[in-house]
């Protein structure tokens, strides 16, 4: 039987995915679409397949498959080590509509495996409006959610974890200003739709790949080119890199945001390229291995601000404290070696600028939020304070500033920026509808009322049958016991896991 608890709390964090009650408490709002393909994922255990694809073709993390006769698909190893494999055919010709022991047979090549589950998914693409809600914050894909494709749901969702985090273990510990939980959907928001619209372009359109790309990689010179390719792109530091996508995890900047000491707008790095480190107020800390063998990352609080001196900056270094002190914040003091190693990387010999700094500002979640160069005056008494108010998002009296800053040239930037950054996304979105014309656009509704839109749309209905979900992507093994009974491919058809595809 359902039991319901009531819970007294002071914040509440939605991480309880895409059909998230929490989002639908707090009314929350989307952009994007639903429905715009519904997919399979059939998980098998077929021995020895992982090794033969290693000797033959080169081990990657997937594998396409596409036949001009029968359709296309995607063959993901989840342990290679013990041949457990997600088949994932796409909507597109006969293959899709065939038993799962049939799809498993036509796309491992062999009638030699075990079925271990079979789970249906729809692809949906939505990004909500705000993450924060007074009290109420939505993380991962509560927030947002994208078809797995360049692998980035994940690594988005653990962003907004490490943002939130700390500011609620400061809010909890009554340091937390407005502005310092009002700065994770200011900071978080504008990151996520720069990634919302990198997996836009990922997205592919089966209808139109199946015609145009099958016949070009069925053509034996350009399949034997593509082998060669694989191998080299699949091995050593290459693999590491298949997504190029270090840009759009790592090349984010904190713009505009509140609770960084503002310098030049510093564009974001072109995700299909590399991650270009840069050592800016509003950037992630550079990777940097100290002397000592440690790395600079070790060094930075986990909860609280990090004031990391370089050189001799202790004055300054003491005077920041005892003003973030006065405001109620917290913060820690380390010193590092100021000459370090620089780092090599696939672009070259890379030296950082740490030795040209004195004194570093660092959060938890590995921003800069100040730096002081050497070659800089060291701050006055009214600079220190300055930057403490920005910081800590209060004033040297306690008060809270957030009034204030909602009045600044800097906030109106901010709301420019972000309307401007909404609207190119809605731009974005909009070839989705010519691509998937199944599909159901979601425009500053909340999900329960684009699940029933997706419901009523004529072309999704046939195929939503009411089983329609928010879900993006397939579900992990159920554990254990959970598992629907294991059957070989000759057990589910009567005898037809025995024939030729």
């Amino acid at each position: 039987p359902e039991t319901r608890y009531r819970v007294r709390c002071k914040y509440v964090v939605g991480a309880d995915g895409p059909a998230s009650r929490v989002a639908e408490l707090v009314g929350a709002k989307y952009d994007g679409f639903l429905g715009l393909n519904k997919s399979r994922s059939i998980a098998v255990v077929v021995p020895g397949l992982a090794a033969r694809l290693a000797r033959t073709i080169g081990f990657a993390h997937q594998y396409w498959l596409l036949r001009k006769r029968r359709g296309l698909g995607l063959v993901v190893p989840v342990d290679p080590v013990s041949d457990l494999f997600n088949l994932m055919p796409f909507p597109v010709g006969e293959l899709f509509q065939q038993s799962p022991t049939r799809v498993a047979e036509e796309m491992t090549g062999t009638s030699r495996f075990t079925l271990k589950q079979e789970k249906p998914w729809w692809w949906n693409f939505f990004v909500a409006r705000q993450f924060s809600h007074g009290r109420a914050f939505l993380v991962g894909d509560c927030a947002h959610s994208w078809p797995p494709f360049g692998g980035l749901g994940g690594n988005t969702a653990y962003a907004d974890a490490f943002n939130l985090s700390w500011k609620l273990a400061a809010a909890c510990r009554g340091e937390a200003s407005q502005a310092l939980l009002n700065s994770y959907d200011i900071e978080r928001r504008q990151a996520v739709l720069s990634t919302a619209m990198y997996v836009l372009g990922l997205v592919p359109r089966p209808a139109a790949m199946k015609p145009l790309l099958a016949p070009v990689f069925e053509w034996w010179p350009f399949s034997r080119w593509m082998r060669l390719i694989w191998h080299h792109k699949s091995s050593g530091l290459h693999a590491a890199n298949h997504f190029a996508s270090s840009g759009i995890m790592f090349g984010g900047k904190l713009n505009f945001s509140p609770l960084v000491a503002r310098e030049a707008i510093l564009p974001p790095d072109d995700p299909a390229c590399g991650y270009q480190p840069v050592l800016r107020a509003g950037a992630r800390l550079p990777h940097l291995l100290l002397p000592d063998g440690t790395a600079i990352a070790e060094h930075i609080a986990n909860d609280r601000y990090t004031l990391l001196l370089l050189a001799d900056a202790s004055a300054t270094a003491e005077a920041l404290r005892a003003a973030l002190q006065a405001r109620g914040v917290a913060c820690q003091v380390a010193r590092v070696a100021a000459h370090a190693k620089g780092q090599e990387t696939s672009g070259g010999q890379l030296a950082f600028e740490y030795a040209k700094h004195a004194m570093l500002v660092v959060r938890p979640d590995l921003h800069v939020a100040w730096r002081l160069k050497l070659s800089a005056r060291p701050p006055d008494a009214a600079a220190v304070e300055s930057v403490a108010d920005t910081l800590s998002g209060r004033s040297g009296g306690g008060t809270d500033r957030w009034a204030e800053v909602e009045r600044s040239t800097d906030y109106d930037s901010m709301r420019s920026y972000r309307l401007f950054m909404t609207q190119r996304f809605q731009a974005k979105l909009r070839p989705l509808g010519f691509a998937f014309p199944q599909a159901t656009k979601v425009d500053g509704v909340t999900k329960a009322e684009a699940i029933a839109a997706v419901k009523a749309n004529a072309r999704t209905a046939p195929a939503a049958k009411g089983e329609f979900t928010t879900t993006t992507k397939a579900t992990d093994l159920p554990a254990g016991g959970k598992e629907p009974a294991a059957a070989t491919g000759s057990e589910r058809t009567g005898g037809e896991g025995s024939k030729e595809p």
